[in-house]
């Protein structure tokens, strides 16, 4: 690996490369990991793909037995990110919500569990991700901003099996601080890439977007939820004291009639 131009190079030599070519074999597959880092949030590879794509290309340079030198040049892979681009808005005249925080989950139960995506040192971490739970590593927190947007940048859009098939990889959205005298949203919102997007029809790379709206003012509890047992106890006991004073006043009542 070469820092300054980037570039990996394997070299077959004489030893332990050359033999394993000479038994003609038609193909060889050279594979290696990966991660990509937080650049390619700010990387351009040329007029036509913006950020958040970075280009791969691999060059064979190949001498035969005869002295016979060839230069190849394989297709241009794009490597490339996701955002999820998240509008906040008031529920009855669509107002633009400023300072309003969410965080992410890469399932509806990590949502729940308050298992969300986290950042460590320019990577994004999930659940089973090694340094997860290292105490530098915070929770993936955004907030909107005087237009009521908000970025999620460098997911993980879509996966892709064997075959070329891709799916487009679903994330569940919390808010988890609602604008003063708003509500909170009252659940996780799933949103899911296309995995058919990208620079080649959307010149601004692949995204996703989700808008979220709010209300103002008093929100009753969930159906089953404690504040519903509450609330269900506390009505039972005032209909037993009402019951109770109607009686005793009954009681009352009787025992004047017969006073009299």
């Amino acid at each position: 690996w070469n820092e300054s131009t980037r570039t990996l190079k394997v070299v077959f030599g004489k030893t332990y490369g050359f033999p394993y070519l000479a038994t003609g074999m038609r193909f060889v597959e050279v594979t290696f990991e990966a991660r990509v880092n937080n650049e390619i949030l700010t990387y351009e590879t040329d007029e036509t793909h913006t950020v958040h794509t970075v280009g791969n290309q691999a060059t064979v340079d190949f001498t035969n037995q005869a002295g016979q030198k060839t230069t190849y040049k394989t297709n241009k892979a794009e490597v490339h990110t996701g955002q999820i681009i998240v509008t906040k808005r008031d529920a009855k005249d669509d107002t633009l919500l400023e300072m309003v925080f969410f965080k992410i989950a890469s399932s509806e139960e990590n949502a729940l569990a308050g298992n969300y995506l986290k950042k460590k040192g320019g990577n994004i971490l999930d659940v089973n991700d090694t340094g997860y739970t290292d105490v530098d590593a915070a929770d993936y927190v955004i907030k909107t901003d005087q237009n009521g947007t908000a970025k999620f940048e460098g997911l993980l859009d879509y996966t892709e099996d064997g075959l070329g098939t891709k799916t487009g990889k679903t994330y569940w959205i919390v808010e988890t601080q609602a604008k003063q005298g708003y509500n909170l949203l009252n659940g996780p919102a799933a949103v899911t890439f296309d995995p058919n997007q990208g620079d080649d029809v959307v010149k601004e790379g692949y995204k996703a977007s989700i808008t979220v709206k709010n209300s103002k003012g008093f929100t009753l509890p969930k159906t089953g939820g404690a504040g519903t047992a509450l609330f269900t106890a506390g009505g039972v006991a005032l209909m037993g004291v009402a019951i109770l004073l109607v009686v005793i006043g009954r009681k009352k009542g009787a025992k004047g009639e017969k006073a009299k």
